[in-house]
């Protein structure tokens, strides 16, 4: 059993909590990779599972961000040695000075699964509630095979509407394929091939979208 407590500028713990920032339900959220706030988080991680609470600061440093300041919670569940993770999230987020209407709740369950070491099923449905009575969601499903150690491939399908009406820019639906490798300690090589619809554009056309990257981590 470990009972810990952290605080600076990260990510609050949140849904399936992947480093994934490009999908864009992640983004969609404000979990993507310049959403970071100043938070204090507690957590407990034990055989049976894990919790988390987590007070989250906002940016007071840079107002002109206007980032989120509330509080969010995590609590999973250890089943089969850990191979499943059932467990629910929320958050509350209120932009600071902002009328009540500015605020927004997140809730909802996601699941992993990994019945062997090469291929895990990671789920995630998001309901959004805002403070001025309008509500959207999101949902994301990742399949993962390691066919060789250190090389994945996966497919992606994903949803978010981030308000149900009207239609605003956090509307975005999608699927495709991609990889991660990792050819050798603190490298990661990324591509990705897919096709979206953008809820904003004319006649909601499907379009390709593809993209690369390496990471370095340190």
């Amino acid at each position: 059993h470990t009972l810990s407590l952290r605080a600076g500028r990260f990510t609050p713990e949140y849904g399936i909590a992947v480093p994934d920032h490009i999908w864009v339900t992640r983004n969609g959220l404000g979990f993507g990779p310049n959403w970071e706030t100043y938070n204090a988080e507690l957590r407990y991680e034990g055989k049976w599972g894990s919790a988390s609470v987590t007070g989250i600061l906002g940016r007071p440093e840079r107002p002109s961000l206007q980032r989120e300041q509330g509080f969010a919670a995590d609590v999973r569940a250890f089943v089969n040695g850990g191979k499943v993770r059932p467990g629910f999230s929320t958050y509350f987020g209120k932009l600071d000075g902002q009328p009540a209407s500015s605020s927004r709740w997140l809730f909802g369950p996601h699941f992993s699964w990994g019945p062997a070491k090469w291929c895990s099923l990671l789920m995630e449905l998001d309901a959004i509630a805002h403070g001025d009575s309008t509500w959207g969601f999101a949902q994301t499903m990742k399949l993962d095979f390691e066919p060789v150690q250190g090389f994945h491939v996966y497919g992606l399908q994903e949803a978010s509407q981030t308000r149900l009406s009207p239609v605003d820019a956090g509307t975005r639906h999608g699927t495709g394929v991609g990889s991660n490798w990792f050819p050798f300690a603190h490298i990661e090589l990324s591509l990705f091939a897919g096709m979206y619809l953008n809820g904003l554009t004319d006649a909601r056309t499907w379009r390709p979208e593809g993209w690369a990257q390496i990471h370095l981590y340190f």
